[in-house]
């Protein structure tokens, strides 16, 4: 099976792109200490990570794999994946499925996942935007399931994947759309259809976008050799313009345009930021996979905080305009 290392976020920038942070992960999975990185559940340790299944994370409902790092069958509802990196690392903002807790500063490596009083919990949804740069040692991963007298009395539950980045984010795709499609382009070349990968994120407040967090392996390679350019054999970024009053969603070929990259790991840095509302990417189909489109998870956009900033709450981002009057 062709491994996809699946997560999509959009990297985005409230001040001018003079002031704005580089795009950049604080660390990667190779960072990571792989001996110490465990799973627990029936409040006993269950199974061990692997170096390819850190890296290879899926969502939770997707077709099993053996570079996948599970739980295994266990009846508890609550199940914990602990992360432990090599040496720490300044974060700013941690983005997972799962529930996270960072392991506090008085507490012994590797942490014990079961003695709440070693972790610090971070609130938020996929995108949890620490109070400041925070030294990160480990991450505990809390995923919970809810058993029903007509449910299996013991379910396995996998890896929910783990994605740190040295700046400061919130997510304003929360209080808009994202997902992924599968869609079909024709080739200008050959004029025969040709079956496509969709990922669209769109929000209703312009903001300045610095860049694209793709963590699929393959859509990165694909990506990067783009390099802005728009060809039905690889990856594009587009979005679009400012004024573009027109919805994402019915918005035609003619109104996106194609964002120039520059690679660093999994990051997609634009070349210049760009303000939108919209952001599209779009991969190439494998040819043969038994991952399906609904597997993928959603586009994520992250907009830049400001040192002492807080996330927005949804008031910010109504759909519905001010009332005229107090």
């Amino acid at each position: 099976m062709q491994r996809l290392f699946l997560c999509l976020a959009i990297l985005v920038s409230l001040g001018g792109s003079a002031a704005a942070e580089t795009p950049r992960l604080a660390v990667t999975s190779e960072g990571f200490e792989v001996a110490l990185c465990r799973a627990f559940a029936d409040r006993k340790e269950v199974s061990m990570a692997s170096v390819e299944s850190l890296g290879a994370p899926l969502k939770s409902g997707a077709a099993g794999g053996s570079g996948r790092w599970s739980t295994g069958a266990v009846a508890g509802e609550v199940r914990h994946f602990r992360v432990v990196l090599k040496q720490p690392v300044l974060v700013g903002t941690v983005c997972s499925e799962a529930e996270v807790a960072l392991l506090r500063e008085d507490a012994a490596l590797p942490g014990d996942v079961f003695d709440e009083q070693q972790w610090q919990r971070v609130e938020g949804g996929f995108v949890k935007a620490l109070p400041k740069q925070t030294p990160v040692r480990a991450v505990r991963l809390t995923v919970r399931v809810h058993n029903h007298s007509w449910d299996a009395v013991r379910r396995e539950s996998f890896y929910p994947g783990l994605w740190m980045l040295t700046g400061r984010f919130y997510d304003p795709a929360a209080f808009g759309r994202s997902g992924w499609a599968s869609v079909t382009r024709t080739n200008e070349k050959t004029k025969k259809p040709e079956a496509f990968w969709q990922s669209l994120s769109y929000w209703p407040v312009t903001r300045e976008v610095a860049g694209v967090l793709v963590c699929s392996e393959a859509a990165v390679g694909e990506a990067a050799s783009a390099s802005g350019t728009s060809t039905s054999a690889a990856a594009t970024v587009s979005v679009l313009g400012a004024q573009q009053v027109v919805h994402p969603q019915i918005a035609a070929a003619g109104d996106w345009k194609d964002v120039a990259t520059q690679r660093r790991n999994a990051v997609l840095a634009f070349e210049t930021p760009v303000k939108t509302h919209a952001v599209r990417f779009v991969t190439p189909a494998p040819a043969k996979t038994n991952v399906r489109v609904d597997e993928l998870p959603p586009v994520v956009p992250l907009v830049e905080l400001a040192a002492d900033e807080a996330a927005p709450e949804a008031k910010s981002f109504s759909f519905v305009p001010a009332a005229p009057v107090a």
